[in-house]
């Protein structure tokens, strides 16, 4: 079954909390937002301003995110 399809059935949404996220992608909470600041890493929707504002990432930005940092050896 395609990654894409196995995290929506896991989650029933399309949309992950940065919590979901690093549990996902294997990163820290921390490395998240700090590549939000920095405008690298995955992907995401940013709902509202300042210290009220939501984050979610798309699992399709989370897939494709993990897909092009794979590295396949031999």
């Amino acid at each position: 079954m395609e990654l894409l399809q196995i995290l929506f059935n896991q989650y029933k949404k399309v949309n992950l909390s940065p919590d979901e996220t690093a549990k996902v992608s294997n990163r820290s909470k921390a490395m998240l937002a700090k590549d939000r600041m920095d405008g690298v890493g995955i992907e995401y929707i940013k709902m509202g301003k300042g210290t009220n504002a939501k984050v979610f990432y798309p699992i399709k930005a989370i897939v494709e995110f993990l897909e092009t940092n794979t590295i396949k050896t031999a």
